[in-house]
């Protein structure tokens, strides 16, 4: 998935959907991070890079960052 062709709150979706984490509250608890502050910057589209790294993780997905116009595998 191209983040820059989606939203954030797009990605961390699909990220959930194939995961034990039902929702953003859950994934929150597992971040050791307040729903509501989680939910915001997802909505918000302020998500902290690291964050992300972190989510991405914890859903078993890695956050890749390539020169554009590369060729994708």
């Amino acid at each position: 998935m191209l983040i820059n062709k989606t939203t954030i709150k797009a990605a961390v979706d699909v990220m959930l959907a194939e995961t034990q984490y039902g929702n953003v509250a859950d994934l929150a608890r597992g971040l050791n991070i307040a729903d509501s502050t989680l939910r915001t910057t997802i909505n918000r589209g302020t998500l902290r890079v690291a964050d992300l790294i972190k989510i991405a993780d914890m859903l078993g997905y890695s956050v890749i960052i390539e020169r554009k116009g590369a060729q994708h595998g």
